[in-house]
């Protein structure tokens, strides 16, 4: 049989089969209709030719391997692709597994129709996946976004599938492997995320806390031995007071060192490294004995490995800024969650940091600022000022104002994992040609398959089209999106963690992870009526949502949380420890002398809060300082906390509600 008769038996197919547009896609796809067959026939060299003609693809962007070694986070979607197996199955059938979606019948204008509907599916973990781990037995979620920003599906709101590898299989016709699904899920962006941290480490600090008092102990020890020698030698009185001007300049100096790594004022440890080098070299002048030098020798060096380990340490911003940080705390960090890589089709793949201008911290997903409180008993305390996301509020904003689905793909393009899409079809075209070229087929076979390759052929030239036409828009500076030249449609930048929920929850699991890494004992909230910053009206509403009141309600009286501490109720109930409202120190515990400063908050359709902030303390007496101990009940506020448990030292799920771990041992890879 010629290529050509083949061909004319293609074109009558065809013509027996029913085109049909998806209104939310507007791709075509075909039903098909029946068929008289012909009987078998010969494969022709031209036919392979046909067949094996490569695909011209764009070249995709290329998906990095998980990041191995002590994980922060981890896939819920992984651990559900795992229970079902390795096994092949259709798009739907997978789609079905993933989420929970179907038809519901609803009224409009007194008629009843039926409308699709799509929402996070929920499961368990049995004990061959979950055995000794804190997840067994619990509640878990695959979150919609997740399979978003895996690029291994898309959905509209009524539940069809518009992008991913998914969508693409169905159009393509062909079934999946639960381990391609696996790798996707692994290879998450998300998964990739950056932690870049501003601010010395709780461990330093503390190491700063013994050295510092050490140090001082053996100073004021060797100065009274010197002190007693020179009172008894000629000339006391002017070496009395050489000694005691040395020895009170250096304490001072070293004091403030640990001040400045407490307070996270780490510009300063440069100017104070400067000064103890010259006080030791001074007092060291003072040493009667070769003993007393090498005891100065042995602080310097303890001093100067402390210093060592701030050395390379990011400086904080906006330790002193009181509009965006709530005085009197210790050891003030700013840390931020960074997708430190290029995205391609957005408008700035390396987009850098607004708020700070380091040339290597781009693409910020999330940052957060918080320091260090104590409990009326002694305990450690991560308390959060902010929480927020610059670059996918503003597209969060636009996606509302425009009424769009931020996790359809017909409006935000994923530009990731496209190259796992192209090797999977690739794969799946060549498994196809072999079933051709083993000349076992029937014609009526040989057709059927042709077509299934000319359909995988459709979908790679697909992911190519998609790709230029991204690369084809134009940024619109008066509604801060792209057009695409030939249609003139929106199109939105691509950040992973899109909605505020799953970011903010990123934000507080990281914190969680690093309290039970660093023995810090509670993660709280700083509530709305502690905000020093100016809300308006417009920000009001957004505040309240977020923070919350002191006892973690939206509002005074209500028992609905706020979505912070819903979170952290969230990781309590997934870890089984507690969350609800504590007291925390407006300062140092330790120094009773306040500094007070009266600030009146106003909340916008609420009332106005006074609060009295401490804005420095002392352990010493001050002139209109406040004597305030730390038994007394005015050195404290409430704030919603929940309470760390080693467990959380583990990885946990970066997306909203519970659960996700991802364990390769418990799924075979190809």
């Amino acid at each position: 049989m010629s290529l050509r008769n083949l061909l004319g038996i293609g074109r009558r197919f065809l013509q027996k089969k029913k085109e049909s547009t998806t209104p939310t896609t507007g791709q075509r796809t075909v039903t098909e209709g029946t068929l008289e067959l012909p009987p078998p026939v010969p494969v022709k060299e031209e036919v392979q030719s046909l067949i094996f003609k490569p695909p011209v693809v764009q070249e995709a962007l290329s998906t990095a391997p998980m990041q191995a070694g002590n994980k922060t986070f981890a896939s819920v979607a992984f651990d559900r692709i795992a229970q079902k197996g390795a096994g092949s199955y259709s798009a739907d059938d997978w789609a079905n597994w993933l989420t929970d979606r179907g038809k519901r019948r609803i009224k409009i204008f007194g008629k009843e129709i039926d409308e699709g509907y799509i929402t996070a599916r929920r499961f368990k973990l049995d004990e061959g996946f979950a055995k000794g781990s804190y997840l067994r037995g619990k509640d878990q979620t695959v979150p919609l976004e997740e399979l978003f920003d895996s690029n291994i599906a898309s959905f509209n709101r009524a539940g069809e599938l518009t992008g991913g590898l998914l969508y693409t299989a169905k159009q393509a016709g062909v079934k999946v492997p639960g381990n391609v699904l696996a790798e996707m899920a692994i290879k998450n962006p998300v998964n990739r995320l950056k932690a870049v941290d501003y601010g010395v480490p709780q461990g330093v600090v503390d190491n700063a806390e013994q050295t510092i008092s050490l140090s001082l102990q053996r100073l004021r020890a060797i100065e009274k031995v010197i002190d007693n020698s020179a009172r008894s030698s000629p000339g006391s009185d002017i070496q009395y007071k050489a000694i005691k001007d040395t020895f009170t300049k250096l304490k001072e100096d070293i004091a403030n060192i640990r001040n400045a790594i407490r307070e996270g004022n780490y510009s300063s440890i440069e100017g104070y490294e400067k000064r103890i080098a010259q006080g030791m070299r001074d007092a060291k002048a003072l040493s009667k004995t070769q003993q007393q030098k090498l005891i100065f020798n042995n602080i310097q060096g303890q001093i100067d490995d402390l210093i060592s380990s701030t050395k390379g340490v990011r400086g904080t911003r906006y330790a002193d800024d009181a509009t965006y940080t709530l005085p009197g705390g210790s050891n003030y960090r700013e840390s931020f969650l960074v997708l430190d890589e290029s995205i391609p089709l957005n408008q700035r793949p390396r987009k850098p940091n607004p708020h700070f201008d380091d040339a290597d911290v781009a693409n910020p997903i999330v940052h957060f600022r918080y320091d260090t409180r104590y409990t009326p008993d002694g305990k450690k305390v991560f308390l959060i000022h902010e929480i927020q996301s610059d670059t996918n509020q503003k597209i969060a904003k636009g996606l509302r104002a425009a009424q769009e689905n931020p996790l359809d793909s017909i409006t935000r393009t994923n530009p990731y994992q496209n190259d796992m899409i192209i090797k999977f079809l690739a794969a799946e075209r060549n498994n196809l040609g072999k079933q051709i070229t083993s000349g076992k087929l029937r014609g009526n076979q040989i057709e059927l398959i042709s077509n299934k390759i000319k359909n995988i052929d459709e979908q790679l030239k697909n992911i190519t089209t998609k790709a230029r036409e991204g690369e084809s828009s134009v940024f619109d500076q008066a509604t801060g999106t792209y057009r695409n030249i030939k249609t003139a449609e929106p199109r939105f930048d691509y950040f992973p963690l899109i909605d505020r929920s799953s970011y903010s929850s990123a934000a507080i699991k990281y914190l969680t992870n690093k309290a039970a890494k660093e023995g810090v004992d509670y993660v709280a909230i700083t509530p709305v009526t502690y905000l020093s910053r100016t809300i308006d009206k417009n920000r009001a509403a957004g505040f309240i949502q977020s923070y919350g009141y002191p006892k973690g309600n939206k509002r005074p009286g209500s028992k609905t949380l706020a979505a912070y501490p819903d979170v952290l109720k969230s990781i309590a109930k997934t870890f089984e420890t507690k969350a609800g409202p504590i007291k925390i120190a407006k300062s140092d515990p330790s120094r009773p002398y306040k500094s007070l400063k009266e600030n009146i908050i106003n909340i916008p359709g609420d009332k106005k809060y006074s609060i009295t902030t401490h804005t420095d303390a002392s352990k010493e007496a001050k002139a209109g300082y406040v004597y305030i101990p730390k038994e007394d009940m005015r050195l404290y506020e409430d704030v919603f906390s929940v309470k760390v448990t080693p467990n959380m030292a583990q990885p946990q799920k970066i997306y909203k509600k519970f659960g996700g771990f991802i364990n390769k041992n418990l799924f075979r890879m190809n």
